[in-house]
């Protein structure tokens, strides 16, 4: 359940809080939050935050091995966030902002891809995010509705598998090998083509995507639970939210 609370802050003295609270943040936050971590240190003297920037399965799996690792948890879906409250990692979680799904290419889009039937066009190459991670489980998702909604043609789940190169463990490998040129196309969120200018956004119906969420939450265990109480507040302010929002995220 997604509440608009940050859940209690418990084990540190009373007083102003300091110190450094350590980030565990999807990889898909990871050029944001170094701009968010700026701004926050500059409002709140003596606080600062380090972040830890995965897949955010592989994030979920370090905290379940040590509650105790992070300060936050920030998701790329609800569905690691729900595993880390049925397991009492956390406390009450909050949307942050959200995204979208959509087709990256090469600077100068030399596959001559421009729309998601492409994707499954014989010779394409293409990467994907494992399913087993949100991006790739969107990208899943995507599919899905496309060949539901008939967006695209009968064969299209065939296609794209058989043109399937590579299924990365984060965003970032795809984003990595699509700007190499090394690939034709991958899907990605909309903030990764908006950050780099080595790949263009191709966008893909609205209807087809899948609107993803980054809820997030102080853990259970927290060593500097009111530090990181501080930064999920700040990234719920108007300051946090803009600089979400030039990054090309939805507000929550």
């Amino acid at each position: 359940m997604i509440a608009a609370a940050c859940g209690a802050v418990s084990g540190e003295a009373p007083g102003r809080a300091s110190g450094t609270a350590t980030l565990f943040a999807a990889a898909s936050l990871a050029r944001v939050m170094g701009g968010e971590a700026g701004a926050f240190a500059r409002a709140h003297p003596g606080e600062s935050v380090d972040g830890d920037y995965e897949g955010s399965q592989q994030l979920l799996a370090k905290l379940r091995a040590d509650p105790g690792v992070a300060d936050l948890f920030i998701s790329a879906d609800t569905a690691r966030m729900d595993e880390a409250r049925r397991q009492d990692l956390v406390g009450t979680p909050v949307v942050l902002a959200h995204n979208r799904m959509v087709i990256i290419v090469p600077r100068g889009n030399p596959g001559r891809v421009t729309a998601l039937a492409d994707l499954a066009r014989s010779g394409t190459r293409l990467v994907v995010a494992d399913p087993a991670v949100p991006a790739g489980a969107f990208t899943v998702r995507l599919f899905t509705n496309a060949v539901a909604r008939g967006d695209v043609a009968a064969g299209f789940d065939a296609g794209v598998a058989r043109n399937t190169v590579s299924r990365e463990d984060n965003v970032e490998g795809v984003v990595t090998k699509v700007a190499s040129g090394e690939v034709d196309a991958g899907v990605a969120y909309a903030t990764d083509a908006m950050a780099t200018s080595d790949v263009a956004a191709v966008p893909v119906p609205e209807g087809d995507d899948p609107l993803t969420s980054y809820p997030a939450a102080v853990t259970r265990q927290a060593r500097h639970a009111r530090v990181a109480a501080d930064f999920l507040a700040f990234l719920r302010s108007s300051a946090g939210q803009d600089i979400l929002r030039r990054a090309g995220f939805l507000p929550p």
